[in-house]
């Protein structure tokens, strides 16, 4: 019943791809992963696909309890 969970990535899938909106695309992501997933430090972002009704992208960083490099390729929001 949070009204503030998640990202606001939902409400960029049908933004124009531009260069502003790639750049609201990095940093809607690294924000939802600084405030809702504290065991993961994001340290970089690719985007593969953006377009009009999705997102594919790749993450990399440092799981934290372990101390571990982490790399989750093909994530897709749409």
């Amino acid at each position: 019943m949070r009204r503030d969970y998640g990202s606001r990535l939902p409400s960029l899938i049908d933004a124009p791809v531009n260069r502003s909106t790639i750049l609201e695309l990095y940093a809607a992501t690294a924000e939802a992963l600084a405030r809702w997933e504290p065991r993961f430090k994001l340290q970089h972002v690719r985007i593969l696909e953006a377009h009009v009704g999705g997102i594919l992208m790749d993450l990399t960083g440092i799981y934290l309890p372990e101390g571990r490099q982490v790399s989750l390729p093909g994530v897709r929001v749409q």
